[in-house]
């Protein structure tokens, strides 16, 4: 069995390159503009420390570390990346 790494490479900012859809499945398409990217938003944090992120892609979780102005409440919610291609690096291996 085959399985990807990914690696976003890309500072993420709500509302820039990232936000809250309301089509709830999981997609990875290319368009003329970029790499678009949906699914579930993962959120772990405590009030003192800023949160970390991860896309919940399908079977795939990809860490997105820290997104700028987050709003509150967004754990579990469906959002949409927009990344150029030149920002995103696959690794694949052998399981």
């Amino acid at each position: 069995m085959h399985h990807v790494e990914w690696e976003l490479d890309d500072e993420f900012r709500w509302g820039i390159n990232c936000a809250q859809v309301e089509i709830e499945e999981p997609c990875l398409s290319q368009a003329e503009r970029g790499v678009f990217f949906r699914g579930r938003l993962g959120v772990v944090g405590t009030a003192s420390e800023p949160a970390l992120t991860h896309l919940e892609l399908a079977d795939a979780v990809i860490d997105l570390g820290h997104i700028d102005a987050l709003p509150d409440g967004m754990a579990g919610s469906w959002v949409e990346l927009y990344l150029a291609p030149e920002k995103i690096k696959v690794y694949p291996f052998l399981v």
